[in-house]
C-alpha cells in the first residue's frame, strides 16, 4: 500500500478504495490523505496547539537533526499520544501525524532534518555522519509547525 497513492487515485475516481500493508505506518501514511480536510481547519489547529515540553533523549538523533527541531519532534510526539490517550484523536491530528512522519528526513529544506539520502535509501546514523561530514553538512533548526503547514498547503 506505500503511501496510498494508487488508494487515493482510485477514490478520487470514485471507485471504492482498499489497502493492505503489514507496516503500521502506511495506514499512518495513508488513512489521513482518504479523508475531506479543510486547510482552514488545519491552519486553526496547527496555530492553537501549545506543545508540550519535551527534551532529546537519543542523543544520536543529532545527527540528523537540530537540537531544538529535535526536541520539537519529541514534543509532536508526546502531543500525538496525550491527544490519543484523552480520546481526543481525531481527523486533523492523525493529518498532522502524517504530514510529520512525510517531513522527517530528506534532500531538501522542507523536510526536518539535514540533508539526507532519498526514503527508499535509508542509511545509518554511521553513514549520515560521514555524509555531513563530506558534505560539511550541519543540522538547522526547522520550524516543525511552518514547514507542516505548507506541505498540508501543497497536498491539499
Amino acid at each position: 500500500m506505500g503511501r496510498a497513492t494508487t488508494l487515493i487515485e482510485a477514490q478520487l475516481r470514485g471507485r471504492r478504495a482498499v489497502g493492505n500493508d503489514i507496516n503500521p505506518l502506511s495506514q499512518v501514511l495513508a488513512a489521513p490523505r482518504l479523508t475531506h480536510q479543510r486547510i482552514e481547519q488545519i491552519e486553526e489547529r496547527t496555530d492553537s496547539i501549545k506543545l508540550p515540553r519535551s527534551r532529546t533523549t537519543d542523543k544520536d538523533l543529532l545527527t540528523f537533526f537540530a537540537p531544538k527541531t529535535l526536541n520539537e519532534l519529541y514534543s509532536w510526539r508526546r502531543y500525538f499520544r496525550d491527544q490519543r490517550e484523552k480520546g481526543s484523536f481525531d481527523s486533523i491530528d492523525a493529518w498532522l501525524e502524517m504530514v510529520a512522519c512525510n517531513r522527517l528526513t530528506g534532500h531538501s529544506r522542507g523536510f526536518f532534518s539535514v540533508y539526507t539520502l532519498p526514503p527508499n535509501q535509508a542509511t545509518s546514523i554511521k553513514r549520515q555522519k560521514k555524509l555531513n561530514q563530506k558534505q560539511g553538512l550541519s543540522a538547522e533548526y526547522r520550524d516543525t509547525k511552518k514547514l507542516m503547514l505548507r506541505k498540508s498547503k501543497s497536498l491539499l
